[in-house]
């Protein structure tokens, strides 16, 4: 049987590898042609601020602090960009914008798929099962829909090396060896941790800690374990530089108090979990049209692997190793999908309000544990197979319970059929007439599903094609599913063809969707970004749009600013600003609701900002502490020099006048009057400004963030931790 097989296996290694370079080839298209990818989040946000962070690299200014985006922003501390990460540092500093562009993406599923191979050949998998569980977690799920994200895929991409580098960890008896391992995961978690996506960070340290769980439960290491451990919060610490600044616009957004409504906002619905039973039972891969399919697709792999998945936690055949590996696989698959379910898995608010977790929004990205899990059971089962010899014996349960699955896919057709357009019951049931797709597109999710219990069944009886046809159907079921979604939802394109604005750049202006008008080089005193920073006076408002100097905005269409401020101005009077603490509330939950699936206005917001609605700004300021000033003085203020997070003026006033520059204020901010620093204060809600006294005056504004400054210390004294310590380790060696 063995010699009958090798043909097979060697076919479908060739078959694995094409199925793996096709994907690779489709990612790498955009670098050839000299375009991009431009779904969702790459276009709107994800390039706009890699041309900021290319172009400071390139004039060698600072990338911390934006101007470009809500009148200015600390980009660095919003993480997306990674800006400290040493591959974004080369790639563009080096390249062309879109060449260094599609390279990361590119490079984020090669570190993925080689890290995969790594992880599985170092669990004793043959190479088929290797190559087919590398292809399933790279391509078939969570990884690949969810492109647009590209930092979160970043973050996933290196945890099947942390895995590696843990399991070697354990299971090295030479000390230098083990101590070059720890300092690995160190790194690698670092690596992580400076990608600036912590919620990923978080998925993949409780798939990790539940690793060392694992190999605990084999062989109790726990000096290697509290060794390892060590190492990730080393790691942690390497990513200092990032951590720090982003915890800072974290607290000074509107995520800083989110309601239960937002945490638990972006959650699986139960009824998606019917995309097991039918991909294409509802429209678009999800319940609800307005959210984004990509958080939704949980058919990972598709039928056959859920199947084989399922297949290999019961088997009763496998020696010790394997079976608690399998029980391992299926608790973390089992906890992934309990906790997309968010606030429908009852318990939710229970956890939701913990440290760390309560940080985080969209519960439905949970799933990537789940992806993990039937990745790497489905190729945990097509090894046993093979070492078998093919036999995939099935009990008369199992096969009842995938012919009832048959069964219950075909059914939806019947349903989708019935609640058609054309049907008298679409009028009866309108809400499931609403959700259900197509007929034609429902039939077709149902022919992959019936399609792959054929194959698992068929498989059953015949053991020399079992191994080939059910890696084959699952690579075939992920170019039909996943591989479908990258054609329509990632078209290639070039990203500066971009719809006209009334107003040349730089702007600035307010254009509400999206941050890609960035590209063409204006200046938006709205943006897109994950951490919208709180405002008393709502960010997106014709009010905010006003003091921030917009001269055009978009509503239905372009419409330009009535009578919109001067970025530099000087004022001699002032008053307090009435209601702040309430109307800060209102505007940030106005933030939090344009990250929510469902929009929502404060009823009372018109009310609250009575006072700012009615402030003459152009004669007067709004000010949260009493100031003195002139109020008979005038003067002038003029720019010598602007670069990002660096500003240079010249003031000549005859009495003590309120300066503002059209910049947000921010603590990171300081002021030098002729050499001397003064002190700074919000001035409007927003903006930055200082007093400058009689006289003619040189003044200088940096952005020099401390928490920046002392995120780089940590993460230096984290490197050299990492260092140290296999130094430390290989003297020691050489004295003994």
């Amino acid at each position: 049987v063995a010699e009958r097989l090798a043909p097979a296996e060697r076919s479908l290694t060739f078959f694995l590898l094409v199925a793996s370079a096709l994907f690779f080839i489709w990612l790498l298209l955009p670098v050839v042609l000299g375009l991009t990818l431009t779904a969702g989040d790459l276009l709107s946000q994800n390039l706009p601020f890699r041309k900021f962070y290319a172009d400071a690299l390139q004039h060698r200014q600072s990338f911390l602090w934006t101007p470009d985006l809500y009148g200015g922003f600390y980009l660095h501390g919003e993480g997306q960009a990674g800006m400290m990460h040493p591959l974004h540092l080369l790639l563009y500093s080096v390249l062309p914008l879109t060449t260094a562009f599609g390279l990361e993406i590119v490079a984020n599923y090669a570190f993925l798929f080689g890290g995969s191979y790594l992880f599985f050949r170092t669990l004793n998998f043959g190479t088929n099962a290797t190559l087919f569980g590398s292809f399933l977690f790279t391509f078939g799920g969570t990884n690949l829909v969810m492109l647009e994200h590209m930092n979160a895929t970043a973050v996933v991409a290196h945890l099947p090396w942390v895995l590696v580098a843990i399991h070697r960890v354990f299971h090295s008896d030479d000390d230098k060896t083990r101590a070059l391992w720890t300092s690995a995961a160190a790194l690698l978690t670092g690596s992580q941790v400076l990608l600036g996506y912590p919620q990923s960070v978080w998925f993949c340290a409780l798939v990790e800690i539940g690793f060392i769980g694992w190999l605990l439960t084999l062989e109790p290491r726990w000096r290697s374990a509290l060794q390892v451990l060590a190492a990730l919060m080393v790691g942690v610490l390497i990513g200092s530089v990032q951590i720090l600044p982003t915890l800072t616009v974290m607290k000074d957004s509107v995520r800083a108090e989110p309601p239960m409504e937002f945490l638990g906002e972006m959650s699986l619905q139960p009824q998606e979990l019917l995309q097991w039973v039918n991909p294409l039972l509802w429209k678009g891969a999800r319940y609800d049209q307005f959210r984004g399919f990509y958080n939704y697709l949980i058919y990972f792999g598709g039928t056959v692997a859920l199947l084989l998945f399922v297949w290999i936690l019961r088997r009763k055949d496998l020696d010790r190793r394997r079976r608690s590996l399998a029980v391992f696989l299926g608790t973390v698959g089992f906890t992934g999908m309990f906790l997309t379910l968010g606030r429908y898995n009852l318990i939710f608010p229970l956890y939701a309000r913990l440290p760390v977790i309560g940080m985080f929004r969209g519960p439905v990205r949970y799933s990537i544990l789940a992806d993990v899990a039937v990745a790497a059971g489905a190729a945990l089962a097509l090894d046993h197979l093979y070492k078998v010899q093919g036999r995939l014996e099935l009990s008369p349960t199992a096969r009842r319970l995938a012919g009832l699955l048959a069964v219950a896919s075909l059914s939806t057709v019947v349903i989708a059929v019935a609640v058609s357009k054309s049907s008298g019951l679409a009028t009866a049931l309108p809400v499931l007439a609403s959700h259900v797709a197509s007929p034609l597109a429902v039939g077709a999710g149902a022919l992959l599903v019936t399609g792959g219990v054929l194959v698992f069944l068929l498989s059953g009886g015949n053991p020399r094609i079992a191994c080939s046809a059910l890696a084959a159907f699952v690579v075939l079921d992920v170019v039909c599913t996943q591989g479908a979604l990258l054609l329509v939802h990632d078209p290639i394109g070039d990203p500066y063809i971009l719809n006209t604005v009334p107003v040349d750049p730089p702007g600035p202006i307010q254009a509400r969707y999206g941050d890609q008008l960035l590209l063409l080089g204006y200046r938006l005193v709205d943006g897109y970004t994950g951490m919208q920073p709180a405002s008393p006076v709502p960010i997106g408002s014709v009010v905010y749009a006003r003091i921030m100097g917009a001269r055009a905005l978009m509503l239905d269409s372009w419409k330009p600013v009535p009578d919109p401020l001067p970025l530099l101005r000087l004022r001699n009077t002032a008053q307090m600003m009435e209601n702040r603490e309430q109307l800060l509330a209102d505007s940030s939950l106005i933030g939090q609701s344009a990250l929510m699936e469902h929009r929502y206005t404060p009823p009372n917001l018109e009310r609250d900002m009575d006072q700012v609605l009615h402030f003459d700004f152009a004669h007067g300021a709004l000010l949260e502490a009493p100031v003195s000033l002139d109020a008979s003085a005038s003067g002038n203020m003029t720019m010598i020099h602007e670069e990002p997070g660096k500003m240079r003026l010249a003031a000549d006033v005859t009495g003590a006048m309120l300066a503002t520059t059209g910049t947000r204020f921010h603590e990171g901010w300081t002021v030098w009057l002729d050499g001397k620093p003064i002190k700074t204060m919000r001035v409007d809600g927003s903006l930055l400004g200082f007093i400058v006294p009689s006289g003619s005056h040189q003044i200088e504004c940096r952005f020099e963030p401390r928490d920046f400054q002392q995120g780089a210390m940590a993460s230096l004294a984290g490197l050299f931790a990492t260092m140290i310590y296999p130094a430390v380790v290989f003297a020691r060696q050489r004295r003994a």
